[in-house]
């Protein structure tokens, strides 16, 4: 059965709304020949931020490396901020009482066909995983808790808007808490930390209900079908001349974008 992994149920709508290429997508998560290119300076700090605060390594088992100042032993202020929300996320899990169980985890369910990595699993004292979670938590496993270094934490507009009131309407962000719930049965959070100098946090737990979880079956099954049927009968290319310059397919990509679009402009 294929796995599918939140990030490649995501990518793939992306390709299904015309807003990302089926062949890139193909090259990532079928043949996976390449990883994701869309990396972001803002990204590599977050796996810095991730490496300080439990110890995870990067893509390919690699310490993500700390950027400084030129010429200089100082680091980049974004690095300088993640190292010390880094260290204010360690107090926090001593505050909760948190043990850390795993860090890197992947995990493969065959049976539902899905596929994640865990940042972070920690057992908790039971009085304090009940009052966090309600009656509905489940004591019998530890929780799973996903690290994110983003802005827009207090935000309630746009897509990336991490606001807690706006969040259930956001779709693309909510899927990774139901996705990891819906394989593992374990308790699901997120900590956000703020990659400016006001230096906010935020922590989600979640929970979900019996019908979000059932609905979301039904979503991978149908988004498996789709990508199943595009393996077979081949992946449609979306090419533009933006996207085409900074995709690692385009020196051998024949339907790439070699000119802009033609846009006209009515005065």
């Amino acid at each position: 059965m294929l796995l599918l992994s939140n990030s490649m149920i995501n990518y793939w709508l992306d390709v299904q709304a015309g807003d990302a290429c089926g062949l890139l997508f193909e090259a990532v998560y079928v043949k996976r020949t390449i990883k994701d290119p869309r990396s972001t300076d803002a990204q590599d700090a977050g796996q810095y931020f991730e490496y300080i605060a439990t110890g995870a390594l990067a893509y390919g088992g690699k310490i993500p490396p700390a950027k400084y100042k030129a010429k200089s032993s100082t680091l980049l202020p974004e690095y300088e901020i993640a190292k010390r929300q880094a260290l204010r996320f360690k107090e926090f899990l001593k505050q909760i009482k948190a043990t850390i169980v795993h860090v890197g985890r992947e995990v493969i369910d065959e049976a539902k066909g899905s596929i994640l990595h865990l940042d972070l699993e920690v057992e908790l004292p039971k009085g304090i995983h009940r009052r966090i979670w309600g009656p509905s938590a489940n004591l019998s496993k530890p929780v799973i808790i996903d690290l994110k270094f983003t802005a827009g934490i207090d935000a309630s507009y746009g897509d990336f808007a991490w606001a807690a009131e706006g969040l259930p309407k956001k779709r693309r962000l909510i899927s990774q808490g139901i996705h990891y719930h819906w394989t593992t049965e374990q308790d699901f959070a997120w900590y956000l930390a703020d990659p400016s100098i006001r230096m906010i946090r935020r922590f989600y737990p979640v929970n979900i209900s019996d019908e979000t979880i059932s609905n979301h079956g039904l979503f991978v099954g149908e988004t498996r079908e789709e990508i199943m049927e595009a393996i077979e009968d081949g992946f449609i290319a979306n090419p533009s001349e933006d996207r085409c310059n900074e995709c690692p397919l385009f020196q051998t990509c024949e339907s790439r974008a070699e000119m802009p679009v033609p846009q006209l402009i009515e005065l």
